[in-house]
């Protein structure tokens, strides 16, 4: 019985860990649901990524828009080949934060784990989803230097346009928040 109740703590942390550890790196490839205002939760964390994330345009809201901003064939051409660059890599990192992490589980998991071992372990998974989370950013950088002021203005402007289409205020609150806490009150 007692084995049957590890085995389970075990599965349990294992998948704890799983999702602790791959679901900010997953979260960084998805640049389309990436809240652009940072207001997700009550997490200064996310605060200050949503600022960060305000100067940065994600390539495919660059090349969904390309028409309207006036891309050139020459600026899609390259802003394709980033974006194909940028997941040859990704997958490389995504891959090797896998095999970090695969390996800080089986250490967390001990019924007396070796605490130095899986700090150190640990400092592996967090440079591996750092490597992502930089790789991200450079793409998103070389995407934008690929612009013109003029470009970037009306993406910013599609940005703060799908905001409001989304039911967002000036502040980047969802309406309905303020409702439900109107009504608590």
């Amino acid at each position: 019985m007692k084995t049957q109740h590890t085995t389970k703590f075990s599965l349990l942390l294992a998948a704890f860990l799983t999702l602790t550890f791959l679901a900010p790196a997953a979260f960084a490839q998805q640049d389309q649901n990436v809240e652009m205002d940072g207001q997700r939760g009550k997490h200064g964390a996310m605060k200050h990524r949503g600022k960060m994330m305000k100067e940065l345009m994600p390539p495919r809201m660059i090349l969904k828009h390309g028409d309207a901003i006036g891309l050139t064939d020459a600026q899609r051409t390259e802003i394709t080949k980033i974006v194909e660059d940028s997941r040859k890599n990704a997958e490389k990192l995504q891959a090797e934060l896998q095999t970090e992490t695969d390996k800080l589980t089986p250490l967390l998991a001990a019924a007396k784990p070796d605490t130095n071992a899986a700090l150190r372990q640990a400092d592996r998974v967090f440079a591996a989803e750092n490597k992502l989370k930089r790789a991200r950013l450079e793409t998103m950088l070389r995407t934008k230097r690929a612009l013109t002021p003029e470009q970037v203005t009306k993406i910013d402007q599609f940005r703060k346009n799908r905001g409001e289409k989304r039911g967002k205020n000036h502040d980047g609150n969802q309406k309905h928040r303020k409702h439900r806490q109107n009504q608590a009150e």
